[in-house]
């Protein structure tokens, strides 16, 4: 068999992603973690297997591995969407149950199920009903899932601004990324058969498993798939929505006045806010009170989440250091501050003083003069 050069790089990808997913597999985290990645090593797979394809397709190579195995591969198109839906809501405290994630997988097993029966009794017959069926479903799988993914996200990232002070481990930044790339296999689907009529026959020289190939180098070289924790796995987290659900009287307004001016002034004295994985229930452990105090003092007497408030500290004592050693890197600044990482430190502090660290070390020395 010759292989054509154009095919290597499906082959070359097809072994990213299995890399990806062993990679995610191998990360120690705790069980909660561990259900939620099982959802993107299975991504990875299918994606893995769809460039396998490909590349037998481009080698004029016929897979006659088991019966159904290239309608097998089509459907699993259709779990594109739900599974990046359901991995991203089962890094949240409280997740779906077991029934209704099987829910999105029922335009999977339908359209699996339709193709095997036509394949056996009426072959070649309804080839293109079947065509026409998958890309409604295929459209619906995905553009759905976008919607509801995104929004799954931002309620991840709202909680773990709840609980946590650095986001290294709870940002999904990954996660929307892929998201992205889902709409634009969406838009592929949607809208290139019509640009092919303009721009044909060029336009059929396009594959869009070399986007895919690409996707794969941007997770392997990007290695946040495999370090992001679900906030179940946080007992900040789960401390807080366990009080929640109990039903727990809301707290007199004088007790959280005080209790947030006590958190304000020992933060300021014994500088907690310098320990790089602070969480809530390390500050309600020092306070001696609980994480829902704790949480209410902030939201209802701070109006601050937990990540804001621990990082406006953070930034005001970057913001002393920066000025008292003008030559010191800011880098070295921003992880003696607390921060840990650089990008952390300058999103935080361009956000609040509107300036990067640089700019205001550069403007407070020059007035200062």
């Amino acid at each position: 068999m010759i292989i054509s050069v154009g095919s290597l790089p499906h082959i070359i990808g097809a072994c990213l992603f299995v890399i990806c997913a062993v990679r995610v597999t191998l990360q120690p985290v705790g069980l909660n973690t561990q259900k939620a990645n099982r959802y993107i090593i299975t991504l990875f797979l299918i994606f893995g297997a769809m460039l396998i394809d490909e590349f037998f397709v481009s080698n004029s190579v016929v897979d006659e591995l088991f019966i159904g195995s290239n309608i097998l591969l089509t459907a699993c198109n259709l779990l594109l969407g739900p599974l990046t839906y359901c991995y991203i809501s089962a890094m949240l405290v409280e997740n779906s149950s077991f029934y209704k994630k099987s829910l999105h997988f029922i335009p999977f097993i339908l359209f699996f199920v339709i193709s095997i029966l036509s394949e056996m009794f009426f072959t070649g017959q309804y080839d293109q009903i079947l065509q026409q069926c998958f890309i409604l479903l295929y459209l619906a799988t995905l553009l759905p899932y976008i919607l509801f993914s995104l929004r799954a996200i931002r309620s991840y990232l709202g909680d773990a601004k709840a609980v946590v002070s650095n986001l290294e481990h709870h940002n999904l930044s990954w996660a929307r990324g892929w998201v992205f790339f889902m709409l634009g296999i969406a838009l592929y689907v949607t809208f290139w058969p019509a640009v092919q009529l303009i721009i044909s026959p060029v336009g059929n020289d396009f594959n869009i498993h070399y986007v895919v190939t690409l996707a794969s180098v941007f997770l392997l070289i990007y290695p946040d798939t495999s370090v992001q924790l679900s906030l179940a796995d946080s007992s900040a987290a789960t401390a807080e929505n366990e009080q929640d659900k109990t039903g727990c009287e809301d707290i007199v307004e004088p007790y959280l006045k005080d209790l947030y001016r006590d958190l304000s002034a020992q933060m300021d004295d014994k500088k907690y806010y310098l320990t790089n994985g602070l969480t809530l229930t390390d500050i309600s452990q020092y306070l001696g009170v609980t994480t829902h105090e704790v949480s209410a003092a902030l939201n209802k007497v701070g109006a601050v989440c937990f990540y804001d408030y621990v990082n406006n500290f953070r930034i005001e004592q970057a913001k002393r250091l920066l000025i008292d050693y003008p030559a010191r890197a800011i880098i070295d600044i921003a992880m003696e501050a607390g921060f840990n990482s650089k990008s952390a430190f300058y999103n935080a502090f361009s956000k609040r003083e509107t300036l990067s660290p640089s700019q205001y070390r550069k403007e407070t020395l020059l007035i200062s003069k």
